[in-house]
């Protein structure tokens, strides 16, 4: 290993082997210890300095460690032991465009090394810099004349294509075409990626024809894949409106695979395309030249074989009880064809056709499905799209006949399997035709009882060898049942049904403890009566994982934080900023690994799920919402002075693209069995997303709005008066203007949001998301707090205009007295029986919140009246009196909090608890259960004790860091967990 101090390579691996030890086993201050070692021995050793840099970094050291990496990299070390090093060092700091300047440096240093060129590309690759990519893709290939290189850069280009927005795309893409075009007349395509690759350049142009070409000529036979040959070529013909041709490659798919649903979907498409045609040429029965040809040449080995397209309902009929018969004797059975039979009478329908001369009656089809595959679960799911063709009388006639197909008396619990699932099948469908919501809630709760006999009397159905990861063969039964319980609570408003739905279910999950569906209902159901600890418990044991944090994380992220669990909250916010950190570096390694194995076709996947993931409102929430609680939650002005300088927010600027943030909730998850008129619809999923959206939003300018304060502050008096120009965290606006602009942005999207009908067109229904909090924290008026603070601190920081007396006076005032106003608020709510318990948690919280800024911008008025006082000293001219004028307005402002601090702590002392847990257990002992359940159920259901005594121990703190405050003069603390 040639390093730049001329050491040699087997010395200077034995001397670097223990640092690496260290830092693999996690000791990195014996890492640091170690590598000071060898740099005594060896001053200029480059490797060793780069890992004491590492291990500077993972002790939090950053500052330390880019001194380090500075010194090392103006040096330009080549060796390949040093240069990876410093990438772990520049990724660990989030600066990947620092790597490629080191490589490029490196690369300039020795330009005929093809391992640091390499390097190079993939570091603009990590970086999407696709010119670079492009550019030393085409070095990399002068030097070493190999394919892949040529066919990096050929990519390169199409992801200029695709992604730079100053490139003309079709210049681009007729670049990429004409440098594999050459390669193709050369003969030089050597490997299957390269054809992959020029088929998506020429169908990105629209060029299907010459795609198909390619595919049927000599490059084709490097297609080594069989299925995704076949499966591009219909593709090719369904977009060049080829419907015979592809109608006849599809019914060949479909012999060899009669189980392939998407084919089934493509072959109905084509052959009503074709029966279009077909019916246009029998209009013109006139023209006896105008004969309908339905004959298509497939290519079979050597020859021309001509094989004839469906052109009919009739036919597609035909073929179809041809692939029934073919399935039947098969030993597994296959769906595909009477699942095909369904589709084609839904498509006849809507075309307006009659499909019962060529399908036969729906009810027929509908009954003959569930006999046969009545007794797979998959059953339900498959018959949903079709049970909506039937009018109430076929509806009802169908249930008639299912039910003698099950073959029970009412009552009567199966006492077989197939008969059991069958038995489920038949109860899940009556839902979702909604006879179930026809019945009135007395006939529901007796529904209720009959099927909780099922479950009991079918757990000897449950096999004894069943592994702990299987569902029990009759956990739908409680899944039905909390569905049916859910329904009768929305009628009802009354609480102990969903209690009863809470108990059954935790009892089937000790049953059946993989059932991911019963913790799902646990999550929703305890998030709907406020209680966070428990809904937080089972989320927990649903294992959320990696992309999961972003998709399922929506169950409980958006509501903890607002029922007052403030740890579980921050805990799955680190956990999921930990996910979404990691991934920005997980996901430039695929996409490095994708161009070094040639997947191109996975390239523009990688990109999608990275852009996907970093736009995802999740990570923003999570981002906003652990910043707010770390500022909230520190303990007096100097730490909360530190933690806004910590998070580096720049207020001027806004970094979020609110129009890019997406949606990636998977609302799928929750299992449904509802009717038609009951299902979520888009509508509440948008509206949902929006009011997410804004509350998001309202978080982030009131973040904004105090760093804001903080840099007002804590600037210099003269800078912020007399430079207009003055630079603040990058903006050109002085920190005044940048703070004006965002209170005035604060209080319009609070008064827009106020003004609308936040709940409108939203659903309640058992697949809906949980709702948000914005509803609750718009009740609480954190703007005009922020905004009649900062009029107080900007009047008092202006020395070339007097401020009257009378303005302090009546401002302070008017702070006071709404902050007064909202405390009673919510005090004069804690004894409100009506009121729900999730949105007294919320509205409690939002006052806390609202107490613990109102502290924060009590220090921020003090720390303007100390710099103003200052200032004075070196003749401001201010006058000397209203020293003590300022300091009274702060005292009573910072009083007045005090004082509602401890209102707040009578008030949750007052109440009653005992009361509170009693009724709680009344509600369980209508459930008619046996008093050892009741005692557990008692303690699950304490939740609201706890939570009360946190809060209460908050503001016992909070209050006496206020009175600390009052002594010393200075800021106080706010909000503790």
């Amino acid at each position: 290993m040639a390093s730049n101090t001329h050491v040699d390579s087997r010395v200077a691996e034995r001397r670097l082997r223990p640092i690496y030890d260290w830092l693999a086993s996690g000791n990195n201050k014996k890492a640091l210890q170690e590598s000071e070692k060898v740099l005594k021995k060896q001053p200029n050793f480059l490797c060793a300095k780069v890992l004491k840099a590492l291990a500077l970094q993972r002790l939090g050291r950053e500052s330390d460690c880019e001194q380090i990496l500075e010194k090392v990299c103006s040096q330009v070390p080549t060796d390949e032991a040093t240069l990876q090093a410093i990438t772990i060092c520049y990724r660990a700091i989030h600066k990947p465009d620092k790597i490629c300047e080191v490589y490029l440096a490196a690369s300039k240093k020795d330009p005929k090394n093809e391992e640091l060129l390499t390097h190079l590309f993939m570091s603009y690759v990590r970086v999407g810099d696709y010119r670079k990519q492009h550019q030393h893709a085409m070095s990399l290939y002068k030097l070493r004349p190999k394919n892949p290189y040529y066919f990096w850069a050929v990519m390169s280009v199409v992801m200029q294509a695709k992604r730079d927005e100053n490139i003309e795309r079709d210049v681009a893409l007729k670049l990429a075409e004409k440098m594999v075009t050459k390669f193709v007349k050369e003969g030089k395509i050597e490997a299957e990626q390269e054809v992959q690759l020029y088929l998506m350049i020429l169908e990105m142009q629209g060029k299907y024809e010459e795609a198909l070409d390619v595919i049927e000529g000599e490059l084709g036979e490097k297609l080594k894949s069989l299925v995704t040959t076949s499966a591009k070529r219909i593709e090719l013909l369904i977009k060049l409106e080829r419907w015979k041709e592809a109608n006849v490659l599809l019914k060949c798919q479909l012999e060899r695979n009669p189980d392939s649903w998407s084919d089934y979907k493509n072959y109905l498409e084509t052959i009503l395309k074709v029966y279009s045609d077909y019916q246009k040429t029998e209009s013109n029965d006139g023209n006896i030249n105008d004969v309908f040809d339905n004959r298509v040449p497939i290519i079979s080995g050597e020859s021309i074989v001509w094989q004839e397209a469906d052109y009919t309902p009739k036919m597609v009929q035909d073929f179809l009880i041809h692939l029934m018969k073919k399935v039947e004797s098969e030993k597994k059975k296959i769906r595909g064809p009477y699942l095909a039979q369904l589709e084609l009478y839904k498509l006849l329908k809507v075309k307006s056709l009659d499909p019962e001369m060529v399908v036969g009656n729906i009810t027929d089809l509908l009954v003959s499905y569930f006999d046969r595959f009545g007794d797979k679960a998959i059953c339900v799911s498959d018959l949903k799209p079709y049970l909506a063709l039937m009018n109430i009388n076929e509806a009802s006639v169908f249930m008639k006949r299912i039910t003698e197909i099950v073959g029970l008396s009412d009552g009567e619990s199966p006492k077989q399997l197939s008969s059991l699932q069958k038995h489920i099948c038949r109860l899940q469908i009556s839902r979702v035709l909604g006879f179930h919501s026809l019945l009135p809630v007395d006939e529901r709760l007796r529904l209720c009882d009959l099927i909780l006999h099922h479950y009991h009397a079918s757990n000897d159905l449950v096999s004894p060898d069943k592994l702990p990861t299987q569902f029990s063969c009759n956990d739908p039964y409680i899944i039905l049942l909390s569905h049916i319980l859910y329904s009768v609570y929305q009628d009802t408003n009354c609480k102990k049904h969903i209690i009863r739905a809470i108990y059954h279910l935790e009892n089937a999950l000790s049953s059946s403890p993989s059932n991911f569906h019963f913790k799902i209902l646990l999550v929703k159901f305890y998030l709907l009566l406020g209680a966070g600890q428990q809904a937080f418990h089972f989320y927990e044991h649903l294992e959320v994982k990696y992309i999961q944090l972003d998709s399922l994380g929506f169950l409980i992220v958006f509501s903890l934080y607002g029922l007052g669990n403030f740890s579980a909250a921050t805990s799955i916010y680190d956990t999921t900023l930990k996910f979404f950190s990691n991934n920005t570096n997980d996901s430039v390694d695929h996409l490095t690994y994708a161009y070094k194995y040639g997947s191109f076709m996975k390239i523009e996947e990688f990109i999608e799920c990275h852009d996907r993931l970093n736009e995802s409102l999740v990570y923003t929430f999570c981002t906003v919402e652990n910043m707010l609680h770390y500022l909230l939650s520190t303990c007096n002005y100097a730490q909360s002075e530190s933690a806004m300088k910590s998070m580096e927010i720049k207020p001027g600027i806004d970094k979020i693209n609110w129009s890019k943030l997406r949606d990636n909730r998977d609302l799928n998850v929750f299992i449904s069995y509802e009717p038609d008129n009951n299902q979520l619809n888009s509508r509440t999923v948008e509206r949902t997303f929006e009011n997410l959206k804004s509350y998001v939003k309202l978080r982030v300018l009131i973040l904004k709005s105090l760093s804001a304060m903080f840099d007002f502050v804590s600037d210099n008096p003269s800078k912020n008066i007399s430079d207009d120009k003055c630079i603040q965290n990058g903006n050109s606006d002085c920190a005044k203007n940048v703070l004006t602009d965002l209170v005035s942005e604060l209080k319009c999207l609070y008064d827009q949001l106020n003004s609308q009908n936040l709940d409108l067109g939203i659903q309640d229904v058992i697949n809906s998301p949980p709702p948000c909090r914005l509803k609750t924290f718009l009740k609480v008026p954190v703007h005009h707090l922020i905004a009649d603070m900062t009029e107080i601190i900007f009047q008092m920081d202006d020395s070339s205009e007097k401020s009257s007396d009378e303005f302090f006076t009546q401002s302070s005032e008017a702070v006071a007295k709404m902050i007064e106003t909202v405390t009673n608020s919510c005090i004069s709510q804690l004894d409100d029986e009506s009121l729900e318990r999730r949105e007294l948690l919320e509205t409690l919280v939002g006052v806390m919140e609202f107490l613990s800024i109102a502290a924060i911008l009590c220090g921020n008025l003090y720390s303007s009246f100390e710099r103003n006082r200052k200032s004075q000293r070196k003749g401001k001219r201010r006058r000397e009196e209203t020293d003590g004028f300022d300091l009274q307005i702060y005292k009573n402002i910072l009083t007045k909090v005090a004082d509602c601090i401890g209102d707040l702590e009578k008030a949750l002392d007052k109440i009653s608890l005992k009361n509170d847990i009693s009724n709680m257990s009344s509600e369980v002992k209508a459930l008619t259960i046996n008093d050892g359940d009741v005692g557990v159920k008692r303690n699950k259901l304490t939740f609201w004790l706890l939570l009360l005594y946190l809060m209460h121990h908050s503001n016992a703190l909070k209050k006496s860091f206020i009175v600390s405050a009052q002594d010393k003069k200075v800021s106080s603390p706010w909000l503790l967990d």
